[in-house]
Formats: structure tokens, sequence, C-alpha cells
């Protein structure tokens, strides 16, 4: 690698990896943003979804140990009617991710009196969304899709209201259990909250933890090639080969963990990773019910239907906005990812 590149794996690395580098990252600063994650340890998972790393999570959402704990859409279709929110002629999800359980989604709409006509993706991943709009446009040209960039672990954003069609409540969808993702959910869901107007509705979608099942149980969704290249990919694109890592899963504490283990030193922003350094590159939470209620009334929501259903695999809540309130204080959740 040329001197002075901040990613060099071993002595001998070909120039032709520094123009992999800067292909496989989006925006200014994600490049860094990795580098620092993997040298600290952690890396946030948001980069395993971004420039290159969208087309491994393409076609990991393919997958069916995947779309085995990310929910369903019948079940986000049955918690719609269930309050009267399935006919809606506009929706906006946060996280549409390729755009695959979106329109499986929509497709169960189909037969509501208002089915949308117009969708808004928001997303950390310009590609991702790219992704999802090719899907949309080849099999729903019918629906008017539109995409704004937001990475809601940052902050709230004004462009759900810029979109918003004729300024009416909307119906917000944040599934797949990406809550269970975020470094720090209670946050983003304020971030939410502060970027909702009053009567919006948001759906919710989590991961629960499964009683009685073991570790392997919990872990047997994710051991394929499919998510192991997913995981690894950020790491890929900074130029370290998958032949230089051990790929280790575990549960703990209600998560699902993946670390990437070195096989070789790495050097890497003036520092030299030894063999055997760690860096967490997924983590997934599986949440109780009233784990989700404290994260939803922390961050000023309203559950318009209790959850009682702790036997489930999935839960879908439905939460609204009453007032322009400050959220109150976070909770903690025991183990390591917190509000």
């Amino acid at each position: 690698m040329k001197p002075g590149s901040p990613f060099e794996v071993g002595r001998n690395v070909s120039d032709a990896v520094d123009a992999k580098v800067a292909s496989h990252f989006e925006r200014s600063g994600h490049h860094d943003a990795v580098a620092q994650g993997i040298v600290s340890g952690a890396l946030p998972l948001k980069f395993a979804y971004a420039g290159s790393a969208a087309y491994t999570h393409d076609e990991l959402a393919n997958h069916e140990g995947y779309q085995s704990v990310t929910g369903a859409s019948s079940r986000v279709r049955d918690a719609l009617r269930k309050v009267g929110l399935d006919n809606v002629p506009a929706l906006a999800e946060i996280g549409p991710g390729n755009g695959v359980s979106s329109l499986a989604l929509l497709a169960r709409l189909h037969d509501a009196k208002q089915p949308p006509v117009a969708f808004l993706g928001l997303d950390f991943s310009q590609t991702l969304l790219a992704i999802a709009k090719r899907r949309f446009e080849r099999e729903r040209p019918d629906i008017r899709f539109s995409e704004q960039l937001w990475d809601v672990e940052e902050g709230p954003t004004t462009k759900i209201d810029e979109w918003r069609p004729d300024g009416a409540p909307l119906t917000l969808l944040f599934l797949g259990n990406t809550i269970g993702n975020l470094e720090r959910p209670g946050a983003a869901l304020r971030h939410i909250q502060r970027s909702m107007r009053v009567g919006d509705t948001l759906v919710i979608g989590a991961t629960l933890r499964t009683r009685d099942a073991g570790a392997e149980a919990m872990l047997l969704p994710y051991r394929n090639q499919a998510f192991r290249n997913a995981a690894l990919e950020p790491l890929v694109a900074s130029g370290i080969s998958p032949d230089d890592v051990d790929f280790r899963l575990s549960y703990e504490k209600d998560e699902v963990i993946g670390h990437a283990v070195l096989l070789r030193p790495l050097f890497l922003l003036d520092q030299e990773l030894p063999v055997g350094h760690s860096v967490r590159c997924f983590v997934s939470r599986r949440h109780l019910p009233s784990e989700i209620d404290d994260l939803v009334s922390c961050a000023g929501l309203r559950p318009l239907v209790p959850n009682d259903d702790e036997s489930a695999d999935h839960l879908v809540v439905i939460v609204v906005k009453d007032a322009d309130d400050e959220p109150t204080a976070p909770v903690s959740i025991s183990g390591p990812v917190r509000s």
C-alpha cells in the first residue's frame, strides 16, 4: 500500500488495494470512521450497510436465515389493521434496506381501500437506497418512491416534513429489528420522535428473546456464508483479507455478537494491531416487550395497543406522538447496548 495510507495489511500490499479502499466507502469520513472502529474494537453496524457492504447486505437480506429473525410483513399488516391504519396513501420507512420487505408489506396492503401510492425511504446508505429504488421501479411503478439520507443515530431530520404529502399525518415504519442493531436505541427513538409531527404514528418491529432457547439455537440463522460476508465487508473494503481474520459468533447478554479476530498483524492509523485483536463488527439485541415499552415511553411516544405477548418471536408495536413534549431521560437496559 502507498506510504502514508491509513490502511496497511502486513508488509507487502499492492497499490491496487488503495483504489479498492477509496471506492468502497460512500461519503467523506466513512473511511476514517471504519478505521477508528477497527482500532477501538467496536465497529458501528451501520457501516455493514453502506458502500460495497450494501451489496453483501442485499444478498443476505434474501437469505432464509436473515428473514427468520427480522419479522414478517403479515405481522405488520395485521398490526396496522388492528388499529385502523391499513388505509394510508403514503408511508415512510426508516431503514428500508434493499426494499424487499417494504414491497412484501405493500403487496399485503393491496386490498386496502386506500393503498399507498407514495413511499419515502430514509437510510444511512445511499447505495442501499439506490438498490431499493430500482427494485420499486421494476416491481411497483405505480408507487412514487423517494429517498433521503438520514443517520438516525446522529440526530433528528427535517426530511420527513419536507416530503410529507399534503401536510397530513404520516405512518412511519421502523422494522426488521433495526432497533436491536443500534448502539443507542433510545437516542435513535428520541431522534425519530423529534422528527415526527403530533398525530404521526410509528410502527416498530423487534425480535424478542426466545424463552428457554439455547445459544446455539439463537446463532443458527447466522451460521452461513452470506452473513459472514456481510458482517466482514467493512473490513474487506478497508483492504483486509477475509482469510486474515477468524470470524466468531456468540450469544451474550441477550445479544448476537460477531467478532473479527486478527490472524495477522494489522498496521492501521499508525498503530500496530496484534494477532488476536478483536473487532466487534455485528450486534443484534433481543428485547422483551416491556423493554421496548420503556424505550418508547422515554422517547415521548405512546403505544396505541398494549404489548402483552411475550411468547412471540417478533413484536410489532404501533406508537403515536401525542404532543411536542420533550422526551424524558433515558433508561438503561441490561447489557452493553443502552438507550
